[in-house]
This record gives structure tokens, sequence and C-alpha cells, in this order.
């Protein structure tokens, strides 16, 4: 048989290439995966796809590998297709003779045959196809196809930088709080983030407007005590016990305060009672005056009503769960130092802010959060005198939610107002695959040294430790000569940081609350070991030098959250490198095939997606449009490197598995 045939108004075809795959397989048949894929409808000449027919047949029945095929079963299988009428015009289960004795043929030929006749397969539909659909797919599959027959090129390494953020580590906490911190963490083998920053946020709450910084010598710029904090973390590790464990003193402070208040106003509310009858009757006695124009009377009974005011002090609070701002103002106004709002889950706090009713929220927590803000209410129904606020937060939130909000907030959606760069000790810790489960008796000594120390705080006295009272701003301290020598240059390179340097905007608004949070934070480390030790005196080197490190680890910390939508698809990547490597991804596959199997970091489509889009711009993966030929929007599948793989990677040492995730090669 020749080896060109005719293509109406193309002239002729060379399908030599085909006889010899053909052959190759025939001969060969262990190289048949090498043909995945290859249809048919693939093949030119009508006797070839007959062949191949015949042969997908057999393998689907499961024949040898081992030796060459039996023409005669082959033969027979052509004839079960339907196809025996097609290879008569060649000669019949001679032409299959003629195949298996075919020259040029040879094992290490396959894959390069193969490749041949698909690219002419492909040439040939790019001819004739309109659909600008199937173009885009046939060019992808022709480029792959390429890429092959020319070799992949390198992987390019993917960057972990960000993927794991610091650890807290003891020395970064007061010795007098450390022990009970750890002690709570261990039992529950969570981070010590988790309780850590709890506790933090509760102590600052304590403090509050009682005791302010002034970060600079001579400056009256001021920062007040509070802190707002967020512990990131999935599902069921345990955040809400570890917040409950870390404010257990607070609480004991609110559950003290609501005994004593009993116990001290034992009859207030029948004394209440009596007075407001007193009041309605006394107002009852000056309308009939007033209707009787008895001047006298009427000034009389006014000067009467005037003494009839209410004697009981509002209790003492320290914490409040759920509150409506109105709500939420009254108690800030009976508890001027501050009170803590604590959630359990924040995402519903963020979110009720976003509802038909609650659209003065926003503004009253971002006034609530200088410490210094004002609020006043004038409604209908009641009116409220202006007030200073301070409002300390904690809670905790998943990472998807909490990715979600922020997406928002950066893309100026109704979060893009400062809120979430409030949450300055946000943190989003590791677990830590060293888990022990422990049985063992809370440390009583550390726990019980914790919950004075909380006391002390709470009823500490500025002057105490040599705080100076401005009248016109209440008590403040500032910095001693060795600490404020130091801080002015860190503040210098952070304005200069954000004023000159390069760098997202979400993120620059973040590290642009550091101006307040490092004082803040000194302040609060200060006064800690102030009321520990019963010492006095400015801000300490110590506890400055503490607060930065806090600030270093912190922005790592800002780092991870606002890389989710800085950087989108960035975690995804590493979450998706790590599979290829690992080989729990082979060959190729496509985004529902990963996201079903529920991974950490690749649990939607969109995650899988995004993480494969740096994947190919690294030379990992190689994107195959397919059409679904049954209807519906078209599919992407994704070819892995042939040059990544655990039997790619079994072969080097450790140091070059980690090259592959650092942003420079390793020896």
């Amino acid at each position: 048989m020749g080896n060109l045939q005719s293509t109406p108004g193309k002239g002729k075809v060379d399908v030599e290439p085909e006889r010899r795959l053909l052959g190759c397989v025939l001969n060969f048949p262990a190289k048949l995966p090498a043909c995945d894929g290859l249809r048919s409808g693939d093949f030119f000449a009508p006797q070839h796809g007959a062949v191949w027919e015949g042969i997908a047949a057999l393998h689907q029945e499961g024949i040898a590998l081992d030796h060459p095929i039996d023409v005669s079963v082959l033969y027979g299988k052509i004839g079960a297709v339907g196809k025996h009428g097609t290879l008569a015009a060649s000669g019949g289960d001679s032409y299959l003779v003629e195949l298996m004795n075919i020259e040029q043929i040879g094992p290490g030929l396959v894959a390069d045959l193969y490749r041949g006749v698909r690219l002419a397969s492909i040439d040939r539909e790019l001819q004739t196809t309109c659909d600008s659909v199937r173009r885009r797919e046939l060019t992808a599959q022709r480029e792959h196809l390429q890429i092959i027959a020319e070799g992949w090129p390198q992987p390019a390494p993917v960057s972990m930088e960000r993927a794991r953020p610091p650890t807290l580590t003891p020395d970064m906490l007061p010795p007098s709080l450390c022990p009970w911190l750890r002690d709570i963490a261990e039992r529950m083998q969570i981070p010590l983030e988790f309780p850590a920053v709890t506790a933090l946020v509760s102590l600052s709450s304590l403090i509050g407007r009682k005791l302010a910084i002034r970060p600079k010598r001579l400056d009256d710029w001021s920062e007040v005590g509070n802190l707002w904090g967020l512990i990131i973390g999935p599902p069921s590790v345990l955040k809400s016990p570890a917040m409950s464990a870390a404010m257990e003193p607070i609480e004991r402070l609110e559950d003290a305060a609501r005994e004593a208040y009993a116990k001290d106003h034992e009859h207030a509310e029948a004394d209440e009672i009596a007075l407001r009858a007193q009041r309605k009757g006394t107002e009852t006695r000056i309308s009939t005056a007033a209707r009787a124009e008895d001047t006298a009377e009427v000034e009389r009974l006014r000067d009467e009503l005037r003494t009839l005011k209410g004697s009981t002090p509002p209790m003492r609070r320290y914490i409040t769960q759920d509150a409506t701002i109105e709500a939420l103002g009254m108690l800030l106004k009976d508890n001027p130092n501050g009170l803590l709002l604590a959630r359990d889950e924040l995402m519903g706090w963020l979110r009720t802010m976003e509802r038909d009713g609650h659209e003065g929220d926003r503004a009253f927590y971002l006034q609530a959060w200088t410490g210094k803000g004002r609020y006043s209410s004038d409604r209908v129904s009641r009116k409220q005198t202006a007030h200073k606020m301070c409002l300390s937060i904690i809670g905790g939130i998943q990472p998807g939610p909490l990715s979600e909000y922020v997406r928002e907030a950066v893309n100026h959606g109704s979060g893009n107002d400062g809120l979430m760069q409030r949450f300055q000790l946000a943190v989003w810790p590791e677990l830590s695959p060293d888990f022990e489960l422990l049985d063992r008796r809370p440390n009583r000594e550390a726990q019980d040294r914790a919950y004075e120390l909380f006391r002390r705080v709470d009823s500490l006295e500025p002057v105490e430790i040599g705080a100076t009272d401005d009248e016109g701003d209440g008590w403040f301290l500032r910095f001693a000569e060795d600490a404020q020598a130091e801080y002015l240059p860190a503040l210098d390179r952070l304005e200069r940081r954000l004023r000159f340097s390069e760098g997202h905007s979400a993120m620059k608004a973040h590290l642009g609350k550091y101006r307040g949070l490092v004082p803040k934070l000194a302040l609060l480390f200060h006064v800690v070991e102030c009321a520990g030790n019963g010492t006095g005196g400015p801000v300490s080197l110590d506890a400055l030098r503490m607060a930065l490190r806090w600030a270093d680890y912190l922005e790592a910390h800002a780092q991870r959250i606002y890389g989710q939508v800085i950087e989108p698809g960035h975690q995804e990547s590493i979450a998706l490198a790590q599979r290829i490597l690992s080989g729990d991804l082979q060959g190729e596959f496509c985004a529902r095939e990963v996201y079903r199997k529920g991974w950490r970091g690749l649990d939607s489509a969109a995650a899988v997606q995004a993480g494969a889009e740096h994947l190919i711009d690294r030379h990992w993966l190689r994107p195959m449009p397919v059409t679904n030929h049954r209807g519906g929007r078209p599919s992407t599948r994704y070819l892995i490197n042939p040059k990544l793989g655990p039997d790619k990677t079994a072969k080097t040492d450790k140091r070059t598995t980690v090259a592959m995730f650092s942003t420079e090669a390793k020896p």
C-alpha cells in the first residue's frame, strides 16, 4: 500500500507515521499506555482507525501485554466492532501481517509516533472547525504535545515565604503570666497564641482609660491602653475553650462585682420603686398647681422634685458578649474606664453591622477603638449625653469567613473603613503536628498568681506607679530615657516605610496602626510588671523591647491574613505543590477531583483554580481545556510537569526538596 493518501482539496497526506505506530503497538503492546487518549478518529486512513478500534477493544478486555498481538485474534475483534468492510479495501488480515512486519519500529519510538499522529489530527481539525471554544481547546492540546516533544521546562521554585508565620515563644510574655498561659496551652494542646492574646486583651481592658502613654518626650500625643485581638483557626481547634480559660480571671472580677453590688444594694430595687412613685406623685401635684395658677406651689414642688433623685450607683461591669450600640453606649457611660467585648465567633458580630438598621454600628465601634472617642445619641425614645468611650474586643474566627471578609474590605466593599485593621493583635498560628493527649491537673500556683495579677491591675491607681495627671486628658506615663532613645528611631523607620515604600494599601493601613500599637503594648507590659512587683516609674526599656518583638511577630501574621487577598492563590499553590510532590496528585487532574478530597486549603473549586494559576506560571502545570460533548460549559484539566512527583523527588535529598519551596536554590 502507498504511504500517501488523498484528502479532498488538500493534496496528499503521509500516513507512514500511522502505519509505524500501529506496527509498534502490534509488536510491543506493553507500550499501549503511552497512547492513552488516542482515538480511531485521530487516524487519517480509515483502515488504520479500524485497526486501532480492534486493538483498543482487546486492551479493554485485558489482552496480555508481554508478547505481540495475535493477528487472527485481532482480525476477529475488528469484525466484532463492525470494521471488516473498512479493512477489506486494504487487504483484510493480510494488511495486519504487513503492519506486523513493517520496518523501522521499536518500543522506544511509540511516544514520538503517538505525538506525530495526534498533532496531525489536531492540525486537520483546526483547518475545518469554526467553533472558537473547540479551537482554543485544540490549540492548547497542540501546545502541550509540542512541549512534551521538546521537553518540559524546569519547574521554578515555589516560595514558602509567609506560609508559616512565626510562633509565639514564652520569652515574649511577662514572667508573671507565662507559666499560667503555657499550662493552658499544653493541657489543651493548642497554640500558645490562643490564650496569650486573650489574656493580653483582657488586661488591656482593665487599664482602659485609667492610664495612657505619651510616646514622645514633649508632645501631648497619647494612646489609651485598650486593644483589639483576633484568634484565627479552623473549626474544632479549641479556640473558644482557650478564650474561656484565659478570661477566667476577668470573669471572676465580674462575678465579684456582681456579688458586692447585690450585697451593698440589697434593697435598691424596692427603694427605686418607691422613689419612682414619689416622683410621679409630685409631678401630679405640680400639674394640679399649674392648672390652679398657684405659682408659689409650683416652685415649691419643683424644688421637691429635684431632691427625688436616685442615689444607687450603677454596677461595675467588665465584660459584655452581645449588646446593641445603644445598650453598649449606656454601659460605657456607667463604666468610663472601659469594657471588654468578647465573642466566641466574631464573624457574626461583623456581619451584624451590615444588616438594615445597623448603619451606625461601624462608626460607633471605630470611635470606641480609640478609647477617646465621644458618643452621643439623640433619639425620640431616649437621649444620651456625650461621653468618652473605651472598648477592648477579643474574638475567634475561622480562616474561610475571614478571608472572604478581608477580600470585601480590600476590594472597597462596606468593610473598607479600617475596622479590620484595628484588630492589631490578630494571630493565625500553625497547629503543631506533635500532638500529645494530656490529662494532668492545672498548675494552681501559676493560676492563682495570674488571678491575683488581674486583681492588682484592676485596683491599681495611676499615682501608685508615678503617673502624671493631665486635668484635660487623664493620667499618663512616658518612656524612660533609654526606652525613648530606642523608640523614636523605630517610629521614624515606620513612618518612612509607610510614606515612601511600596506595598499594598491594605497592609499599609494595618501597619499604620502600629504607631499606637507599640506604645500600647509597652504600657501594658510595664503595668503588668509594676502590678506584679510593686514597682513604678516611666515605661521601661524591657517593656518597649518586648512590644517591638510583638510588632514584628504580629506583622508576619498580618501578612498571612492579607496575603489571601493581596496574593490570591499563593497559599493554595503551596498546598497544591505539596500534594504533587507527595504523589497524591499524578499525571493530570481537574479541580473537582481535588476539592472533593477535602484537603486543607484546597476545599473549593476556586481555591484549586487559584493555586493552579500560580503553578502554571512556574511551569509546574499545563492547562488543558476539555469540551463537554454532552453539553454544558468546557472544563479544564491540569497536566503535571513530569519532572515533578514522588518518583522524581525520591532520588533527591531533603535539601533539594526544600529548595523547591525557597526563594533561592540551596546546594
